[in-house]
């Protein structure tokens, strides 16, 4: 299929309004140094129904600050004057929300290809969400309640706030939490919508609460 190359600036995107039908992204959208601009951007230029496709954006745990991140993975890069971002979880879905798009399905690349009930157990495992008493096997079980405990301790040491909506589906929200707790590489789906009430809610202390 022939399309038309442009060179263009993501936050100044020289497109009239409702155009696209569809708008990718490829480990894009975190060398945006306002990612709230972009997304305002990108929701602009789609029709009504029109969608926003990312892949492989790097997500950082909110138990990490982004300098410490930035300064582990991409020192190199930023040395050279590459823009590099590590937003958490609820700063993407904030800036999605906040341009008018509805998101449709985020997966960690942890679980990509998992059904509901692996992605589950794969959370409760890495102890992101509480693990199940009567979970099989006993190892997996001690594993998931010994992190569950350590990071919520940490979690109340830090002032680390967040709560997952119940509205998700329930695969949803394991693959969530992953991504707020573990963090890792993100896939997502957006749709942009005359209205889309994403659950999310900035706290007074500056942490982002998900709220039901």
């Amino acid at each position: 299929t022939y399309f038309d190359r442009l060179i263009g600036d993501g936050e100044n995107l020289p497109f009239s309004p409702a155009q696209f039908d569809l708008v990718f992204c490829a480990a894009a959208l975190h060398h945006c140094a306002n990612l709230p601009l972009l997304l305002q951007n990108i929701g602009r230029a789609l029709k009504p129904g029109g969608r926003l496709c990312a892949i492989n954006e790097p997500c950082r745990s909110v138990m990490e600050t982004e300098k410490d991140v930035l300064h582990r993975h991409a020192e190199h890069e930023l040395a050279v004057g590459i823009v590099e971002t590590r937003p958490d979880w609820p700063t993407y879905e904030q800036a999605i929300a906040g341009a008018g798009l509805c998101v449709m399905a985020v997966y960690p690349a942890l679980v990509a290809g998992m059904d509901a009930d692996d992605i589950a157990k794969t959370a409760k495992t890495l102890g992101v969400v509480r693990p199940d008493l009567g979970q099989r096997p006993l190892k997996h079980q001690a594993i998931g309640w010994l992190r569950y405990l350590t990071r919520s301790a940490c979690a109340q040491i830090r002032g680390v706030s967040v709560f997952l909506s119940h509205t998700d589906p329930h695969w949803q929200q394991m693959a969530k939490a992953i991504l707020l707790w573990e963090g890792g590489e993100l896939s997502l789906m957006a749709e942009r919508l005359a209205t889309c009430n994403s659950g999310v809610a900035r706290s007074e202390t500056g942490h982002s609460k998900y709220t039901q």
